[in-house]
């Protein structure tokens, strides 16, 4: 910043240039500005000069400087003026009335400057001022606002700036106010003044600052007191004197003197004196420091120095001491001539009281317990120095460190250049970081031994330089040269790792092995340029990850010899050795700065493929050797390369693939392109299964390519196909383009051919034909022959498309139309019939049977907003065999149009009655649409455990894709399920997960087509809200495993597809459990739906006599219930089973009650079958019954609701009494009940039913 400042203030004696400019460019300022611009400009740093106005004038404004730098702007000056006596420089003077601004506004700090310091001469010189080739004279000096950003010290501010200055005559004197515009109170002031001539020194310095002030502030003092700075002295400098005080509050914290005195020269010259200083300065430093470092410092902390100036230059401090109360410091020096005569500085760190002392750093707070410094250096001993720093007990939150401990020792030659020369030890003890990888890696100790020497041109020399930890170490000798001009390193290295392990946690990988590494050449960082050898050799080696490990298991090595320069960069070898693989080569490689060339030869070959398994992710084996050399420019796409590749039992883990790959794998390919064209001049591919080969040449002006392959049978990678396929073709140069004509050539005499030609210009004229023969081979429901032909035309970057397809069962589809490159815009038309039954392929093991009708149109730039039509069907089926169910008289229309596809589609099912799908769908995500499913009559059946009707209507309405919603209600008739068909029999059971080991190409083919191949798919995040009510109020009809009981009521199915919320129940209206011959009345019924929407039953009966409570209970989800039999209290089943039926024991029961329950008990368990279905279906009642009364007398029952509520039976024995039940049930609690007999006896009951 001080340059910036010095380089504005010169500002104002560049404008008083009168030369190579005319009055009117003088006042306008053009060229005057070009050339302030461009030379107060530089590296990093702009400057803009806005309304230069009057720059020869006694009085010149500039409207604005601005100063920027990569960052923005930074300083600006608004409204500066200069008002100035010009005919002054014609008698040596630049006199100035007024240099005033209106406003500077310093935002922040610039960034750093990247051109190098200047450094001071090293020489010393008796105190005078410079002599300057004018007089200078500033009578005003002024700043009406200057403004300080909060970012330049922590906060802003804004300060006023007065004063004058005269330096003229070698005599200097200036009176200089800063104030404080914000905050009245803080001022500096300044008044100085010097003459060569007297040699009378004068200076009067006073800051004055509130607490909060800008320099406690800026220098972070805590709690930012009031501060009182002041300096103050007057008289010759062979008898000076400044007072020096510092104030913090109103405390005084430092004091001293600055004293400057006239001796005798040491050689005694009366004509010369020598300026003997010094310097005591000392006092409290607490109060502007952290609290912790009270300690370091104390209440008095004192500067000492006393030297001498000679007048021949020669410097001599006699005596340096700085001490606190952990801090003691002491030493002396000389300079001679801009030279090092003698240094000798000693010091030391010890805590007052404790065993530790904080240090006054900033950055991470650190302790230690002692440390001591030193250093000698004297011209006299023969230039010899020595360096040594020791400290310990060294404490950081992130190291704990027990010794640390520096020497160095060598000798300093000064002169024309400065020769360093020597040899230095550094070693860090008791290391323990508290980085648990660091600790690892580094170790407990740590140490760096080596010579040095630092000769005159620049050059340092290192010599047995040696890095040692606890089993690992660093060797090296190199010579590093061109320090001031650009970086050259020459030299070898050894690198040694004996326990990869300690660099685990540091890698956040399992490291393991040990590596040895030397490396020798010379490279030159700065420019990238270098010459080496490297060799690595690595044992035993360990990532921790699986899939990398067997590689680099054992041995492995790195050889690698290699140079750049600016040929490029030539790789003379490369050499890789390893388990996996081994690889040698060389490679010279060109223009790594533009055209890139690559001229180089590599072998290689890994043995067993199958170690590659984990990283390619797929089960490899067999053996793969390969050698290619070439040479390729890619930019140019020029190449000429000969590849030879063998491959030995391959496996690629697609069975698909390996087929064709097994036993011996060959591929060789000796190739060029140039300039000239195209030349194969072999291609041959050999596997087992395949073959390819192709020769010729494709010149600019003529030549032939011809190219055959062949596969032995198509059955390897397409089922249900067998037999040879063959490819055959050639490709000719014209004067004008390329000429082709291409055959593939398949089983059942298929075939497939396209020819035509190409020209150079784009454009294209294609024909294609293509015939697969005896399609049922794949769809058996087309059997026939599909047919294809059709042309392509490119003319002027527009495409004309004309194609027909014929096949079997009415297959016919026509394509035509236009594509226009340069528009990017199409107008093709696709009409005809397609068969259904091309979904089977996809659909599997579900069964599509139908046509389909089609009449579609691609208008404008290609997309869903572009395409429209229609598509129609009728009398399809499909056959749905995971649900049992069979899709009849689908029919319907899907209209395309503006990115939108609507649904107008009716089908039916087999069993009988019809739904409807309607409504608009989006076709781009996320699919948005209101898609309406309505049911008629619709039956639904397993053909096993139920049957029922359905009526309602289903919405799904919102994004489709996701976070849709579906919503409805669905009213069931008639309903009922057979628990004698529930459960199933061991042959039944699931076929068990097998597992197949190198299965062939085919198989897997099939069982993939049948879903029996599982695969892993992403869990999806969408989540479709339900909001479903499934209502069926009676008529559900539970029968079989002796159970005849009637149910009704309400469920909602609620949450969404990722978790599913059913709630509501079915409930028991009437019914009983036949066991036995025996008939017991149902106390509890109940069906339910779990949260996969399986449902669950829950039916019990129960009996209570002089022995206790029994209760058989039928419960578990609809596919698989469970019968339970239990007693309270507690007996055994059969006994619970008797106690129940009789309410005896088990062993009292006759041969013939015991035949009667080993029947129920086998229907029970779904052995006995429904046996009153064929007759309930016969006669349309809705319940049979046939048992046995209280008497043993068989008895046959039926019954039927006549309507809702109002449910009618008979009974009728063998012995001819008859008996006809009515009930009406009121409401969900109440029922009413009336009876008659063939007797006449009637009765009429009133009751009340709550479930709990």
């Amino acid at each position: 910043m001080a340059r910036i400042t010095h380089s504005l203030l010169i500002t104002t004696c560049l404008i008083s240039t009168p030369l190579m400019v005319t009055a009117q460019e003088e006042e306008s300022g053009g060229m005057l500005v070009d050339f302030l611009e461009d030379t107060l400009s530089g590296d990093g740093r702009s400057i803009k000069v806005t309304g230069l106005v009057g720059a020869l004038s006694a009085k010149a404004t500039i409207e604005q400087i601005a100063v920027s730098d990569d960052d923005g702007v930074w300083l600006t000056i608004n409204n500066a003026t200069l008002d100035w006596n010009r005919l002054a420089l014609l008698t040596g003077s630049f006199s100035v009335n007024a240099l005033t601004a209106e406003e500077i506004l310093i935002a922040r700090a610039p960034l750093p400057s990247t051109a190098p310091a200047d450094l001071p001469s090293p020489e010393t010189a008796p105190f005078q001022l410079p002599e300057l080739p004018v007089a200078i004279t500033l009578g005003e000096i002024r700043v009406d606002r200057l403004g300080l950003g909060e970012p330049l010290i922590g906060l802003p501010a804004e300060l006023k700036v007065a004063g004058s200055l005269v330096f003229a005559d070698g005599t200097l004197d200036t009176d200089l106010g800063i104030t404080r515009l914000d905050r009245p109170g803080d001022v500096i002031k300044l008044a100085a003044e010097f003459a060569n001539e007297t040699q009378e020194i004068g200076l009067d310095l006073q800051v004055i600052e509130d607490a909060g002030g800008l320099i406690s502030t800026a220098l972070k003092i805590p709690d930012q007191p009031p501060l009182l700075l002041t300096a103050k002295g007057a008289g010759p400098v062979r008898d000076f004197t400044a007072d020096i005080g510092l104030s913090s509050g109103d405390a005084e914290r430092i004091s001293g003197q600055v004293r400057l005195r006239g001796v005798p020269t040491p050689d005694g010259d009366e004509g010369q004196t020598s300026i003997a200083f010094s310097a005591d300065l000392g006092g409290d430093l607490t109060p502007f420091l952290e609290a912790e470092f009270d300690t370091f410092f104390g209440t008095d902390t004192q500067l000492g120095l006393e030297g001498r100036n000679d007048p021949d230059g020669h410097l001599e401090i006699s005596e340096l001491r700085i001490t606190s109360d952990a801090l003691a410091v002491k030493g002396e020096m000389a300079i001679t001539a801009g030279e090092l005569d003698k240094v000798a500085l000693q010091g030391r760190i010890t805590p007052p009281s404790g065993d530790r002392i904080v240090l006054p750093l900033s950055g991470p707070r650190t302790t230690l317990k002692a440390a001591q410094f030193s250093t000698l250096m004297d011209r006299a001993n023969g230039n010899q120095f020595d360096l040594s720093v020791t400290a310990s007990g060294v404490e950081t939150p992130d190291l704990l460190l027990d010794t640390a401990r520096i020497n160095a020792s060598g000798t300093l030659n000064q002169g024309e250049t400065l020769e360093l020369k020597g040899d230095m030890f550094a070693a860090l003890v008791g290391l323990n970081f508290t980085d648990p990888a660091l600790a690892q890696a580094i170790g407990h100790r740590i140490s760096l031994d080596g010579l040095f020497d630092l000769t005159g041109d620049g050059n340092l020399q290192l010599s047995e330089f040696e890095l040692e930890g606890t089993d690992y170490s660093a060797t090296a000798d190199a010579k590093i040269s061109g320090l001031e001009s650009g970086l050259e390193i020459d030299g070898n290295a050894q690198v040694s790792a004996a326990d990869l392990s300690r660099f685990s946690k540091i890698a956040g990988q399992d490291l393991s092995g040990k590596v040895e590494a030397t490396v020798t050449g010379k490279g030159a960082p700065l420019t990238g340029s270098f010459d080496f050898k490297l060799d690595v050799d690595g044992q035993n080696l360990g990532t921790g990850m699986a899939d990398i490990d067997p590689l680099i298991a054992g041995q492995t090595k790195i050889a690698l010899d290699a140079v750049r320069d600016d040929q490029g960069l030539n790789v003379r070898r490369f050499a890789l050795d390893s388990a996996a693989v081994s690889a040698e080569g060389g490679a010279k490689v060109k223009g790594l700065g533009g055209a890139l060339s690559l001229d180089g030869t590599l072998k290689a070959s890994a043995p067993d493929l199958s170690l590659f398994s984990g990283l390619a992710g797929q089960d490899l084996a067999g053996a793969v050797t390969a050698s290619v050399t070439g040479n390729a420019t890619p930019d140019t796409k020029v190449f000429d390369i000969d590849l030879d590749l063998s491959g030995q039992d391959l496996r690629s883990g697609i069975a698909e693939l390996d087929d064709l790959i097994t036993g011996k794998t060959t591929l060789l390919l000796d190739a060029s392109n140039s300039s000239e064209g195209l030349d194969i001049r072999n291609f041959d591919l050999a596997a087992a299964a395949v073959k390819a080969t192709a020769k010729g040449t494709l010149l600019d002006q003529g030549g032939k390519l011809g190219f055959q392959a062949a596969l032995d049978d198509l059955n390897r990678v397409v089922p249900n196909l067998s037999g040879p396929l063959k490819l055959a073709g050639d490709v000719s140069r014209t004067a004008t383009g390329f000429l082709g004509d291409v055959k593939l050539t398949g089983p059942q005499s298929s075939y497939a051919k396209l020819n035509g030609t190409v020209e150079t210009d784009g454009n294209a004229d294609l024909d294609f034909d293509a015939e697969f023969a005896k399609l049922e081979r794949i769809l058996p429901e087309l059997a026939g022959a599909l047919n294809a032909k059709g042309s392509a035309k490119r003319d002027q970057g527009v495409w004309t498309i004309d194609a027909d397809a014929k096949g079997p069962s009415g297959v016919q589809t026509t394509v035509a139309g236009t594509f226009d490159e340069a528009a990017g815009e199409a107008d093709i038309t696709a009409k005809g019939s397609l068969s259904l039954g091309i979904a089977n392929l996809f659909v599997s093991p579900n069964k599509v049977d139908g046509a389909a009708q089609f009449d579609l149109a691609l208008r404008g730039k290609p997309g869903l907003d572009a395409l429209s039509g229609t598509i129609t069907t009728s009398g399809t089926t499909m056959a749905i065999p995971s649900a049992r169910q069979t899709l009849t008289d689908i029919g319907g229309t899907v209209s395309i149009n503006d990115s939108s596809a609507n649904l107008a589609i009716t089908a039916g099912l087999r069993a009988g009655g019809t739904f409807q799908v309607s409504g608009p769908v989006e076709l781009s995500p996320p699919f948005q649409g209101r898609i309406a499913v309505g049911l008629n009559n619709l039956i639904l059946t397993d053909n096993v455990l139920f049957d029922s009707s359905a009526n309602g209507q289903i919405v799904m309405s919102g994004p489709l894709a996701g976070n849709s919603s579906i919503a409805g209600q669905v009213i069931f008739g008639e309903t009922n399920i057979n628990l004698a068909a529930a459960g199933g029999s061991v042959g039944s059971a699931p076929i068990p997960e097998i597992s197949h080991i190198r299965e062939p190409g085919a198989v897997r083919t099939t069982r993939k087509r049948a879903n029996l191949i599982k695969t892993e798919t992403a869990k999806a995040d969408s989540k479709i809200a339900l909001d479903i009510s499934l209502q069926a109020p009676n008529k559900v009809f539970v029968r079989g495993r002796g159970l005849n009981a009637e149910l009704g009521g309400n469920l909602h199915i609620g949450g969404t597809t990722s978790a599913i919320s059913p709630s509501g129940q079915i409930e028991l209206v009437r019914g009983n459990l036949d066991i036995l011959g025996r008939r017991l009345k149902l106390t509890k019924g109940i069906v339910t739906l779990q949260g996969n929407l399986t449902p669950y039953v829950e039916f019990a009966s129960s009996t209570s006599t002089e022995e206790g409570l029994s209760t058989m209970e039928i419960s578990g989800p609809l596919n698989a219930p469970e019968i339970k039999i239990y007693s309270d209290p507690e007996r055994p089943t059969e006994e619970a089973l008797a106690m129940l039926l009789f309410g005896n024991r088990f062993s009292q029961l006759s041969p013939i009650v015991v035949a009667q329950m080993a029947a129920s008990l086998a229907q029970l368990s779904g052995a006995g079958g429904d046996s009153t279905k064929g007759i309930r279906d016969s006669t349309g009642v809705d319940s049979v019954d046939i048992s046995a009364d209280s008497d043993g007398t068989p008895q046959f029952g039926a019954g039927k609701y006549l309507a809702d509520g109002v449910y009618t039976d008979f009974t009728v024995n063998t012995q001819g009494d008859t008996e006809v039940n009515l009930n009406l049930d009121l409401t969900d609690s109440w029922t009413a009940k009336g009876t008659v007999d063939n007797e006449g006896d009637t009765s009429i009951g009133l009751f009340f039913e709550r479930d709990y």
